[in-house]
């Protein structure tokens, strides 16, 4: 929560920031930072996904901040990431998708922690997990409101943070 008088933040994670934190983190939270890119998630809502959200072809996810339902496409990629959570060893395979070795879902807390000692690990100041969902709003504006959830285009405004580099103006002769 912002407190009055602080900006919003501006943090954006360059492909390679994200690529240096994922490496430092395990096979489980490396297969959670991919989908919550993929599906632009909160981490509560990567916490809470169900294996079961993923049938017919698509991935539906009710938000757990605003109650809105969200449905993407299976893409490759997130079959692939769906493939490798399910081959996380442990020895008792959960409901959720990231769940630790018993089966029980992850904090969202744990999930954020473990992002936040990575970034330190990678030498990448001031990362948060939240920036991996700005991250996907920001890698691809064209459905990011859908993708995020948003139902009106100044909320997902605020997640757009990858700079626009301008060209100067040349001198005139």
């Amino acid at each position: 929560m912002r407190l009055k008088g602080q900006s919003r933040r501006h943090r954006y994670l360059t492909d390679g920031e994200f690529v240096s934190i994922r490496e430092k983190l395990s096979h489980k939270y490396q297969v959670a930072v991919d989908l919550a890119y993929f599906l632009g998630l909160r981490v509560s809502d990567l916490a809470n996904l169900k294996f079961s959200d993923f049938k017919d072809g698509v991935v539906t996810i009710v938000q757990k901040k605003t109650g809105r339902t969200v449905t993407h496409e299976l893409s490759d990629d997130l079959k692939n990431a769906l493939e490798r959570a399910r081959a996380i060893p442990g020895s008792v395979r959960g409901v959720t998708v990231i769940c630790d070795r018993r089966g029980q879902p992850h904090n969202p807390e744990t999930i954020s922690e473990a992002f936040t000692r990575a970034a330190k690990r990678a030498g990448i100041p001031n990362a948060r997990f939240h920036d991996i969902r700005a991250k996907s709003a920001s890698d691809d504006t064209e459905n990011a409101q859908e993708r995020l959830g948003h139902a009106r285009p100044e909320t997902t405004q605020i997640y757009l943070r990858k700079p626009v580099v301008v060209t100067p103006i040349k001198r005139v002769k």
